[in-house]
């Protein structure tokens, strides 16, 4: 369906002459991972603001994106798939927030989560392989992005505004988890590595 939609999207700027034939794969692929990315996070924030809470839910999603749209980690294999995490996920960031109280332990959780960011950025995707100015960039990115992102929760916990830092601490807790389900795998890498240079 989604596929259908960028055709037409992509027809009709063919049409009015804003993009060239040539360059309609191109364009075909972008409109579809514009619609693909916008409908779950349009989605959680219309839900968000249904239930009264589209500052929650805003605070979340961008500290979610913010931390994972450079540090890299897990992807699901099909599209189909992708949009079925991402809502779940987003889901479960949205309850946690209500359910979790900052304190110490969220405290201690989020600070080993923006280390483990720092320290483990980018990891690139079968799908998406990054060369080594791609990997620097990324990697300096996404350590500003958690840094600036932890510096919030530290001034939101300070000045007493705990349910914002809850959404923040729960976004980056959501990037760490996503990087850290894939140190198996990079160590398994890393062993056949080893054996066939051994």
């Amino acid at each position: 369906m989604l596929l259908g939609v960028s055709r037409h999207i992509v027809n009709w700027l063919i049409l009015k002459k804003t993009v060239e034939e040539e360059d309609r794969e191109l364009y075909e692929y972008a409109a579809y991972n514009l619609m693909f990315t916008s409908i779950p996070l349009g989605a959680f924030l219309v839900m968000c603001g249904i239930l009264g809470y589209f500052v929650k839910g805003l605070l979340i999603q961008t500290a979610m994106l913010a931390v994972r749209r450079y540090s890299g980690g897990f992807h699901a294999k099909t599209p189909f798939k992708c949009l079925c995490i991402s809502s779940a996920v987003l889901a479960i960031c949205f309850v946690c927030s209500n359910i979790v109280h900052n304190g110490l332990f969220v405290g201690i959780v989020t600070t080993i989560s923006a280390t483990g960011v720092f320290i483990l950025s980018p990891i690139d995707s079968e799908n998406r392989r990054l060369d080594d100015e791609e990997k620097k960039r990324y990697r300096f990115l996404a350590r500003r992005n958690v840094c600036v992102l932890f510096l919030l929760y530290i001034l939101c916990t300070i000045a007493g505004y705990h349910s914002y830092a809850v959404c923040l601490s729960i976004g980056i807790i959501s990037g760490a988890l996503m990087l850290i389900v894939c140190i198996p795998k990079l160590l398994k890498q890393r062993t056949t590595k080893k054996c066939r240079y051994t």
